[in-house]
C-alpha cells in the first residue's frame, strides 16, 4: 500500500480511417469528349477510391463547383455554365463539420475565369492542416 499499486486496463478501438473530400468540376467543359469523356474519368477516378471498399474511409462527394447550387451529390452531371473553383474552396470548409478532413481532392479539367485567390485559399487550407490534391482531367487519359 505505500508504492500505491494501481490496476489498469485499457481497450482500445480500432482506428477510424481519416475522410476525404472530393471537390468535382461540374461545369460543361468536364463533359466534352475528345477524346474521353473528363467526367467519365473523374468517376472512375472516384469509382477507385469508393468508400465501401477502400481502406483510407468515407470520402464525401462535394460537386460544390457552382456557387448557385453547392451541393453533396453523388449523381455528376456536366451540366454548369462556368468553373467557380476558388469559390467552392473557400465555401468548402464550412462544410466539414467537426471533424477536419484528411485532405481534398480537386478533380478538374482547369478551365476556369477565375486567375487570381488560389494561392491565398491554398494557404488558408495549409494553415488548417487539410492538404489539397489535384486530380487532372485531361483530353490525353
Amino acid at each position: 500500500m505505500l508504492l500505491n499499486p494501481v490496476r489498469r486496463s485499457e481497450i482500445r478501438s480500432p482506428p477510424r480511417p481519416a475522410d476525404m473530400v472530393f471537390l468535382v468540376d461540374c461545369s460543361k467543359s468536364m463533359g466534352l469528349s475528345r477524346p474521353n469523356n473528363r467526367l467519365e474519368q473523374v468517376k472512375r477516378g472516384v469509382r477507385r477510391c469508393d468508400p465501401a471498399g477502400a481502406p483510407y474511409g468515407q470520402a464525401s462527394l462535394a460537386s460544390a463547383v457552382s456557387s448557385r447550387r453547392p451541393q453533396a451529390s453523388r449523381i455528376l452531371r456536366a451540366d454548369e455554365d462556368a468553373t467557380l473553383l476558388l469559390d467552392a474552396l473557400q465555401r468548402l470548409p464550412a462544410r466539414f463539420g467537426a471533424d477536419r478532413p484528411a485532405g481534398v481532392v480537386i478533380f478538374s479539367d482547369g478551365r476556369t475565369t477565375e486567375t487570381t485567390g488560389f494561392q491565398e485559399a491554398a494557404e488558408s487550407y495549409r494553415r488548417s492542416g487539410t492538404p489539397l490534391h489535384v486530380f487532372p482531367v485531361n483530353d490525353q487519359a
